[in-house]
């Protein structure tokens, strides 16, 4: 149940008196509903920045999903969090900015 799961008074505490940031760990198949669940956080918390980082356990699983969580990323004007950078040397996917 989302009001279980999301408890916007922490957030909003943290949000407000810490230097934080929201991160969302999605894949290209939960895009679509990862977009309106995160617009949903979003229209009840303060401004904060938000990064949205490829789910995986693998290489080859985050390389899967990394250019549709790029794409969003910079659609919605999110900033996109590398982790393991390794995975994005000679793989061919596109970095952002480019």
């Amino acid at each position: 149940k989302k009001s279980k799961r999301l408890n916007f008074k922490a957030l909003r505490n943290m949000i407000k008196n810490a230097n934080s940031y929201l991160k969302f760990v999605i894949n290209k198949d939960f895009i679509q509903v990862a977009e309106s669940e995160i617009d949903t956080i979003l229209q009840n918390l303060p401004k904060t920045q938000v990064f949205l980082m490829p789910q995986g356990d693998t290489k080859e699983e985050i390389q899967k999903n990394a250019n549709a969580v790029v794409d969003f990323a910079l659609k919605r004007g999110f900033l996109f969090d590398v982790i393991k950078s390794e995975c994005f040397s000679s793989s061919g996917i596109k970095a952002p900015n480019s």
